[in-house]
C-alpha cells in the first residue's frame, strides 16, 4: 500500500424516468453523514473538485478505489491539498485501496452508495453501467460516453438504474454559471426576449463556441494532465467532450424542463473535426513525463508532434431550432489571456450575448441586443421597462448601456467560480438523492445530449476530408480567354464556388470581383508570376485585396536548364523579401513546387533547401501533387515532414506508368481524372489533415477539362475520414 489510511424506445424511456418515482435502494433523508462516497479511478482532477468542500450529508469517510499510478498520486495530493491549505481546510479522510482487482474489490465490498466518476473516458461507460448494476448510485463526470458503441451502453445503465432504484446524474459544471443562468430566465421573459427563433442551417438562432487550453493554472497551480488525455482512444475527441457541456446548455436553456425525445427531437446535419499539434517539449511539460508513452508513440509526426483531434463543430436542430457549437483546444493562451467563451440565442425583439473574451478580460459578460429588424429606440425603452422582474430574480444585477446593446452588471457574489459549480452540482444531486429521483425530464434529455454528441462524432469522421473543392482558373484558361462570365456561370453549375485565380483574363481586379460577387463565388488565392512579387509586389496586394483573395502564390522560378542551389539560394532570398512584405499587407506568400525543386542536396533536395531557409511567419507552400509525384517525391511524407508549411493544395493525378524527372515539364495527357492515376488520394487528404491546408483546388490540364473536372470533384468529396 503506497497510502496509509489517512483522517431504448422513447416510450420505454418515459416508463422507467416514471418508474423513478419510486424510492431509491438506499433511502436518504438529508441526515448527517449518510451519504458515502466511493471515488473510481479518479484520472481527472474533477473527481477531486467535488471534494473541495465539505457537505453536512457527506460522510467525511471516502473510499477510495484505484490502480497504482500517477492518476491516483496526483488525486491525492489535491485532496490533501484541501485539507491543509489555511482558508477553509476540509476534512476528509482518504480510504485507498490500490491494485489491479480495484474494481471488483470496489463492487464487491461497496463500502459507499454513491461512486463519484472522473477518469479516463474510455472506461468510463463500463464503470458507470458494472456501478449501477450493483445497486450504487453514481455521479459521473461528463463526457459519460465517446462514441456510439458507448452510448448504446449508456443506454442499458439508465435502465439498469431504474431497475435498481439508484440515480445516475452527470456534472453539468455550466449550468451555474450566473451569465447562463441570466440568459435562461432572459428566454423565458416574452416582454425582454420575445420569442425564440428557429433560425437556419446558414444562419443557426442557437450558437456556442468555446476555446480550452491544454495547459493552466488549477486550485493554484499547473495543471498536470494524464497523458491518456491526448489519446483519443482513451479520452474521446474534443467534438464529443466540451460540446456535452454546450449542447446541455442549448438543451437547458431553450426547452428548459421539456423532456427531449432524441429520436424525433435532434437532426445532426453538420460536422467536422481536426487537430491541434502538440510538440513532444510541451506534451512532456505538461504531463510531467520524461517520454512519451509507447501507445502515442504511433501518433507523432516526423517533427516529433502529436496531433490530437481536440476540435470540433457541429450543426444541428433541436425541436426545428438550428444550433451551432464548435470548441477548440489550443495548447496554451498567450500572455495576458485565457478560456474563452461565445454564446448567442436569437429572439424575436433581443439577441441574447454572452462574451468571455478579452475585451471581457476573460469574465463572462452577458448582453441584450436588438434583434434585427427592431427599432433600436423603442427595443431600448422596451428592455429598460421589462427588466424589473428580472432583478427581483437576480438581486443586485443592473442593466448597463453598452452602445446600441445593454451589459448586465452582475455583482461579485454571483461569480463564484467555475471550481465551485462542482460543489454546487453536488448540492443538487444531494436534493435528489433526498427526493429519491431526477426530475421527469433529466434522463431523456441526457440521452438527447449524448446522441446529440455521438452522432456528431460519426458525421465528422464520415464526413468528406474536402468538402467543398475549389478549382484552379488555369484549368479552364481556354475557356475564360473567350468569355469570362459564361465560364464561371459554366463553374458555378459544376458546384464549385472557390477558384483560385492565376490570370484576369483582360479584366481589371475590379471587374472580375464584381462578377464573382455577382454569382456568389470568391478568389481565394491569387497566382502570380515570379517577376510580380520581386518587382511589384505593391500592386500584386492591391490586385489580391481586390480580388478578396487571402494568399498570393507563385507556381514557378525562372532558371536555366537546371535548378541549382544558387538558384535555390536567390529563391530564398526573394521569397523571404516578398513574403514579409506581403505579410505585412495582410496576406499570406505561397510557392507553389513544379517538380524542378527536386533535385538531391545534401541529406535532402533543393526544395527542402528552400522550405529550411525561408521564414516560417512570411512564406508558405502550395503542395502540387502531380509536381510532387512526377520527380519521384512522396507527397504524404512532404506532408507529414513539413505540416506547418503547407496551406494550399493543388489536387492533380499523374497517369499511372509515367516515369517523371525533374525537368517540371510534362504532357497535358498526362493528367488523368483525380483518382485513377498513382496519386493515392485517401492517404494524401488524411495526412493533409494535420497540416495547415485551408483551400484545395482541382487541376486540370487535358483538353477535356469541363467533363473531368465534375468527375474529379465527385471522387475527392467521396474520401472521408473513415
Amino acid at each position: 500500500m503506497k497510502y496509509l489510511f489517512k483522517g431504448f424506445s422513447f416510450l420505454l424511456l418515459l416508463t422507467f424516468v416514471s418508474c423513478q418515482q419510486q424510492k431509491p435502494a438506499t433511502v436518504f433523508t438529508g441526515a448527517e453523514n449518510e451519504v458515502k462516497l466511493i471515488t473510481l479511478d479518479p484520472g481527472h482532477f474533477h473527481a477531486a473538485l467535488i471534494q473541495k468542500r465539505m457537505y453536512d450529508q457527506v460522510d467525511s469517510v471516502v473510499h477510495i478505489y484505484a490502480p497504482e499510478g500517477p492518476d491516483l498520486d496526483l488525486h491525492m495530493q489535491r485532496i490533501e491539498g484541501f485539507n491543509s491549505r489555511e482558508a477553509s481546510p476540509t476534512s476528509w479522510h482518504s480510504e485507498i485501496y490500490e491494485g489491479e482487482d480495484y474494481l471488483e474489490r470496489m463492487l464487491r465490498e461497496k463500502k459507499g452508495n454513491v461512486v463519484v466518476l472522473a477518469g479516463n473516458n474510455s472506461k468510463k461507460t463500463s464503470y458507470i453501467k458494472q456501478s449501477v448494476e450493483a445497486g450504487l448510485n453514481v455521479l459521473s463526470d461528463k463526457p459519460m460516453v465517446i462514441d456510439g458503441e458507448s452510448f448504446e451502453q449508456l443506454k442499458e445503465a439508465f435502465s439498469l438504474a431504474d431497475q435498481n432504484n439508484v440515480l445516475l446524474y452527470d456534472v453539468m459544471t455550466e449550468r451555474y454559471e450566473i451569465t447562463s443562468q441570466l440568459q435562461r430566465a432572459i428566454s423565458q421573459m416574452p416582454g425582454l426576449f420575445g420569442t425564440l427563433q428557429k433560425g437556419s442551417a446558414d444562419d443557426p438562432a442557437v450558437v456556442k463556441k468555446s476555446i480550452h487550453h491544454f495547459r493552466k493554472n488549477v486550485a493554484g497551480s499547473v495543471l498536470r494532465r494524464p497523458p491518456w488525455y491526448f489519446d483519443v482512444n482513451q479520452q474521446g475527441e474534443g467534438i464529443i467532450d466540451v460540446t456535452t457541456h454546450l449542447v446541455d446548455l442549448i438543451q437547458w436553456v431553450c426547452f428548459p424542463d421539456v423532456v427531449l425525445d432524441y429520436e424525433q427531437d435532434v437532426d445532426v446535419y453538420g460536422a467536422s473535426r481536426w487537430s491541434t499539434s502538440i510538440t513532444r517539449d510541451q506534451f512532456l511539460d505538461v504531463t510531467g513525463l520524461d517520454e512519451i508513452p509507447e501507445y502515442l508513440e504511433g501518433n507523432l509526426d516526423n517533427q516529433d508532434v502529436l496531433n490530437v483531434f481536440a476540435n470540433g463543430e457541429m450543426n444541428y436542430a433541436l425541436k426545428g431550432v438550428h444550433a451551432e457549437v464548435s470548441v477548440i483546444w489550443d495548447f496554451e493562451a498567450p500572455e495576458g489571456g485565457g478560456d474563452s467563451h461565445y454564446s448567442m440565442m436569437k429572439g424575436s425583439l433581443s439577441d441574447l450575448v454572452i462574451r468571455q473574451g478579452q475585451e471581457e478580460g476573460f469574465v463572462p459578460m452577458l448582453f441584450l441586443q436588438p434583434a434585427e429588424g427592431v427599432d433600436a429606440n423603442e427595443w431600448k425603452q422596451a428592455v429598460q421597462q421589462e427588466f424589473g422582474p428580472l432583478a427581483e430574480l437576480f438581486p443586485g444585477i443592473e442593466l448597463i448601456e453598452n452602445g446600441e446593446a445593454f451589459r448586465v452588471e452582475v455583482p461579485d457574489h454571483y461569480r463564484v467560480g467555475h471550481e465551485a459549480h462542482f460543489g454546487q452540482v453536488a448540492d443538487k444531486y444531494l436534493d435528489f438523492l433526498v427526493e429519491g429521483e431526477l426530475p421527469v425530464w433529466e434522463v431523456p434529455n441526457m440521452l438527447a445530449k449524448y446522441y446529440t454528441t455521438t452522432t456528431a462524432l460519426q458525421v465528422a469522421r464520415q464526413s468528406p476530408l474536402v468538402p467543398d473543392p475549389g478549382v484552379v482558373s488555369y484549368s479552364f484558361r481556354e475557356q475564360f480567354s473567350e468569355d469570362v462570365p459564361a465560364t464561371l456561370d459554366m463553374i458555378k453549375e459544376m458546384g464549385i464556388t472557390n477558384i483560385e485565380f492565376s490570370n484576369l483574363f483582360g479584366k481589371s481586379a475590379e471587374e472580375l470581383r464584381a462578377l464573382l460577387d455577382e454569382r456568389g463565388m470568391v478568389c481565394t488565392s491569387y497566382g502570380v508570376s515570379y517577376d510580380a512579387i520581386t518587382k511589384d509586389v505593391q500592386r500584386v496586394a492591391d490586385e489580391a485585396w481586390t480580388l478578396g483573395a487571402k494568399y498570393v502564390r507563385v507556381a514557378y522560378i525562372p532558371f536555366e536548364d537546371i535548378f541549382t542551389l544558387e538558384d535555390a539560394q536567390r529563391t530564398v532570398r526573394d521569397f523571404n523579401e516578398a513574403g514579409k512584405a506581403l505579410r505585412e499587407k495582410g496576406l499570406y506568400f505561397c510557392y507553389h513546387n513544379h517538380g524542378f525543386e527536386f533535385r538531391p542536396h545534401e541529406d535532402g533536395t533543393l526544395f527542402d533547401y528552400i522550405v529550411q531557409n525561408t521564414h516560417p511567419d512570411y512564406v508558405s507552400f502550395e503542395i502540387d501533387l502531380l509536381w510532387t509525384m512526377h520527380p519521384g517525391a512522396d507527397p504524404v511524407e512532404l506532408l507529414n515532414k513539413y505540416p506547418e508549411r503547407f496551406r494550399l493544395m493543388h489536387m492533380k493525378d499523374l497517369r499511372k506508368g509515367v516515369v517523371g524527372d525533374f525537368s517540371g515539364s510534362t504532357p497535358r495527357e498526362n493528367d488523368v481524372v483525380l483518382g485513377t492515376g498513382q496519386v493515392d488520394f485517401p492517404a494524401v487528404l488524411k495526412a493533409a489533415q494535420q497540416t495547415n491546408i485551408e483551400y484545395y483546388y482541382i487541376e486540370d490540364e487535358n483538353p477535356d477539362v469541363v467533363n473531368r473536372i465534375p468527375a474529379s470533384r465527385k471522387y475527392v468529396m467521396g474520401i472521408s475520414a473513415q
